[in-house]
């Protein structure tokens, strides 16, 4: 489960939620980056560093170690190399990609380009944010 954090210090009362719900598989996404290190710091490794044409590689290693996620967005194209992806797998990170949908592009001829430039690359992603996960099923079964 992602828990998209819109507002700055909502992270307590998420934790208790999700603790009083049994439910402790998730990471928060969207912290303001002082928010992202603040909580890092405490030891709350359930969280997601943003990679992007716009949000460097460089930046989120700075992070290993003390978030578990790197959310890996693709705002106009896919950022990530496979020495890239490589390199984050390398330190701990594990990677949640957005699917072009959900920047406003149509999934059904995004979603085929992005899983075969995914293969090309080698690059395995553990979670992938979707309005069409079916889509991804049964296009990730093809490859």
């Amino acid at each position: 489960m992602i828990l998209n954090v819109k507002e700055e210090g909502l992270e307590a009362r998420l934790i208790a939620l999700m603790k009083a719900k049994g439910i402790d598989d998730y990471f928060f996404l969207d912290q303001s980056f002082p928010f992202l290190v603040k909580w890092a710091a405490a030891g709350e490794h359930r969280c997601a560093v943003r990679v992007s044409e716009f949000e460097s590689i460089e930046t989120a290693l700075t992070l290993a170690g003390k978030v578990d996620w790197v959310w890996v967005d693709c705002f106009t194209y896919f950022p990530l190399r496979h020495i890239d992806a490589q390199r984050l797998k390398q330190a701990g990170f594990k990677l949640c990609l957005v699917s072009p949908e959900l920047q406003g592009r149509n999934a059904e001829n995004e979603v085929p380009t992005l899983i075969q430039l995914l293969h090309k690359r080698h690059i395995q992603a553990d979670a992938v944010c979707t309005k069409c996960p079916k889509l991804w099923e049964q296009l990730a079964e093809l490859v």
